[in-house]
């Protein structure tokens, strides 16, 4: 053999020898984490509190709006060790309520929702969303209790909401909110209580924003509606024209920021509502008659 092919040789043979005393060395730094792990398993306070106990404290823990950060909770939870991201993941009312932003992955957003099982939920929606995120709150609409937006959002929310209770809509961008939309999304919310929505500019009337107007109809469970700049420093132009198309049986607390429609329009909406307790509207209406609003109406409030 040439003192080249003895060298091959040599060198294909350390070259293995290496290969395996690395393979030798992960081995050895697997068994290594998996002894650390068991160690802090057995040390770990957590791992031995009654999941009762472990559940509270991670539920403490929560922030006010939680959102799909890896640092905050309950994301937080799922990186520490195997045992924490257990605890986390059995814990339903963790993931109840979520804020989804722009950056939010619609995956992770979808995995969030599935650990609440069939608990209520709690979610809030802003700024330009992945179509899959709508997606996703669909497919959990039936269980959504609370629900904040924006009017840009409402195009994407297909899907009846049989257990929404609290609504609020924000406007944001420079598209004008239409009535019809919120119309339609108190159409689809039967169980709504409260409502709000928040924009300083409205299209000018119903009539003319779409090709066809709302379909009148009565919400048999609405008490509290808002319709407003969300400030009381401003007006909200256009805001009481959906009031034209709603019949409120029930409703409790009507607060406008600015009366802009006909007082006749108004009363007539009072009128066939004839809702059983006061209505406050504190808006800023200058020139309004409330003297020619009908007899049997409830008391309205001004600011």
């Amino acid at each position: 053999m040439s003192s080249a092919q003895s060298l091959q040789a040599r060198i294909d043979e350390l070259s293995l020898a290496i290969e395996h005393q690395k393979q030798i060395l992960r081995d050895l730094e697997k068994s290594l984490s998996d002894a650390r792990r068991e160690l802090n398993a057995a040390l770990d306070p957590m791992a031995r509190l009654p999941l009762e106990i472990s559940s509270e404290i991670f539920v403490q823990c929560l922030p006010c709006s939680p959102r799909p950060h890896p640092r905050e909770a309950p994301t937080l939870f799922l990186n520490i060790c195997r045992i924490w991201r257990d605890i986390a993941t059995s814990i339903p009312s963790l993931w109840t309520s979520v804020h989804s932003g722009s950056g939010t992955n619609a995956m992770t957003l979808n995995n969030w929702l599935q650990r609440a099982r069939v608990l209520p939920l709690q979610v809030s929606l802003s700024g330009d969303l992945q179509p899959e995120v709508a997606i996703a709150v669909n497919q959990h609409a039936s269980q959504l209790e609370v629900l904040k937006l924006e009017f840009q959002h409402l195009k994407d929310m297909s899907s009846p909401f049989p257990s929404l209770a609290e609504l609020t809509v924000i406007h944001t961008t420079i598209y004008l909110p239409k009535h019809r939309q919120c119309v339609d999304i108190l159409r689809s919310a039967a169980a709504l209580v409260k409502c709000e929505f928040i924009s300083k500019y409205w299209w000018d009337a119903v009539e003319v924003e779409d090709s066809y107007p709302p379909v009148p109809f009565t919400h048999s469970s609405l008490q509290n509606l808002q319709l407003g700049a969300g400030s009381k420093a401003f007006k909200s132009e256009n805001a009481a024209y959906m009031l034209e198309y709603l019949t409120l049986p029930v409703l409790r607390i009507l607060s406008i920021s600015d009366l802009d429609i006909m007082v006749s329009q108004f009363a007539a909406f009072l009128t066939r509502s004839s809702p059983p307790a006061e209505v406050l509207a504190p808006w800023r209406s200058e020139g309004t008659q409330f003297s020619r609003l009908p007899p049997t109406r409830p008391q309205v409030d001004g600011p």
